[in-house]
């Protein structure tokens, strides 16, 4: 799977295409967001990949996007606190 880590502001829908377009000469399964600046939700974007956020602080915010690969095996997400959030996937190729 591959990984990447980024600091970046994703708070409009211009700035997630911006991130995609430059995400799109990379390999790149999901990429995990601190400090987005955006609003709690999960949106599914073009090409079907899928962003999850989650914003606990007035100035924080987390997310995870996930490519369209993957978009479609989480089952379930949970905050735990301001900065830390999961997701449930369910992997199972025979489902």
């Amino acid at each position: 799977m591959h990984v990447y880590s980024i600091n970046a502001c994703i708070s409009t829908p211009e700035r997630i295409a911006n991130t995609l377009n430059e995400l799109s000469t990379l390999r790149w399964d999901a990429v995990c967001f601190s400090e987005t600046r955006a609003t709690s939700k999960d949106v599914s974007l073009m090409y079907k990949h899928r962003l999850i956020l989650h914003r606990g602080t007035e100035h924080g915010g987390i997310g995870l996007l996930l490519n369209s690969n993957f978009e479609a095996t989480v089952v379930a997400k949970k905050s735990v606190g301001n900065r830390i959030f999961g997701v449930k996937q369910n992997t199972d190729t025979n489902t």
